[in-house]
């Protein structure tokens, strides 16, 4: 069972076909085993594996979704946030950091990986309200990430005030 940001129980809906991540069905322990052999290069090139967390392309939408929301930004420029092979990458107080996150009707996760320190952090939940903690607790574990939240369209639990009315996109504090 999920649960909607309101409390509302809803079932699992189990996709009938693969949308990439979308569609993806794991276990904590599962997906936790997959991010640390990502951490490791375990079964990648070392080639393919520096590939995968380089800048491909910087990222200056002010927002990840609607990918098409006019304008550019420079607000994550001095976390130089881009897109690498697969997921986002930025360089924090901690160096070079990808992460990826993902939600459906009552579920969030993330996943959020320092390469220096070859060390992460997954988190699922099986509510529609995970989000809202997820950046909290990841400063609250880790320190100071300057992960690019407002980018992603997260505000905090404790932070309302932050989130976007739907109009215009949140302001980035910035890496503090």
């Amino acid at each position: 069972m999920h649960y909607r940001a309101a409390g509302e129980v809803i079932a699992h809906q189990k996709r009938s076909r693969a949308r990439a991540a979308g569609s993806m069905d794991t276990t904590l322990a599962d997906y936790a085993a997959f991010f640390a052999g990502v951490l490791r290069c375990d079964g990648l090139s070392a080639a393919s594996h520096t590939a995968m967390l380089s800048t491909q392309l910087a990222i200056v939408s002010p927002r990840q979704f609607p990918s098409h929301w006019p304008g550019e930004t420079d607000a994550n420029r001095a976390i130089a946030l881009s897109a690498g092979l697969g997921w986002p990458v930025f360089e924090g107080p901690m160096g070079r950091t990808f992460f990826k996150e993902g939600s459906d009707d009552g579920t969030n996760n993330v996943a959020f990986g320092l390469v220096r320190q070859r060390s992460g952090v997954v988190m699922l939940s099986d509510s529609s309200n995970g989000s809202r903690m997820f950046y909290p607790a990841l400063d609250a574990l880790l320190g100071n990430t300057c992960v690019p939240w407002f980018w992603m369209g997260y505000a905090p639990y404790d932070r309302p005030e932050l989130a976007s009315n739907g109009v215009a996109p949140a302001v980035t504090p910035g890496c503090r």
